[in-house]
């Protein structure tokens, strides 16, 4: 006679909470494949717009190199930088360095601007609503012009 072996619902009930919370986690977040990267590069034209006394105005017109990309609670006109929530290390020794940024939902929106070396000229991107955090990964100098990738995640697409 083959018996059923008996499982304690106690034991089974933690069981299914972690899986749920797995599947959850797992399916909470997803990378922004077809999320445009910086530009490598921006030409920028800077005018004078007073010369003092003697002094005549030369404008230039000159190319400027990526060095960051920088998060805003609304268009980064408004000025509301956001700072890191998180910084982490992607493997033990690792010579790299990710900053986390959490995004939670904004009336505003999120954007990303790039900045260059140089120059105050940047460009700007509005992040789409459903993104929920950025990860910026730096090089082992850990500063802005060692930026090596950059990405946002967002709540999954649903599918029916």
């Amino acid at each position: 006679m083959n018996t059923i072996p008996h499982i304690s619902f106690r034991a089974v009930v933690p069981l299914l909470a972690a899986l749920g919370f797995c599947l959850l986690a797992s399916a909470a977040e997803t990378p922004l494949p077809d999320l445009p990267q910086c530009p490598p590069e921006l030409t920028v034209r800077q005018n004078v717009e007073t010369a003092p006394g003697s002094w005549q105005p030369v404008n230039t017109r000159k190319t400027h190199y990526y060095s960051n990309v920088s998060f805003y609670d609304g268009h980064p006109d408004q000025m509301f930088l956001l700072a890191p929530n998180d910084e982490k290390k992607p493997k033990k020794g690792a010579k790299t360095t990710i900053n986390i940024w959490n995004l939670t939902p904004s009336a505003k929106g999120h954007w990303a601007a790039c900045e260059y070396t140089g120059t105050s000229a940047t460009v700007a991107m509005k992040l789409p609503d459903a993104v929920t955090r950025c990860e910026v990964e730096y090089g082992s100098a850990h500063s802005e012009s060692d930026i090596k990738r950059w990405n946002c995640f967002g709540a999954a697409p649903k599918t029916r």
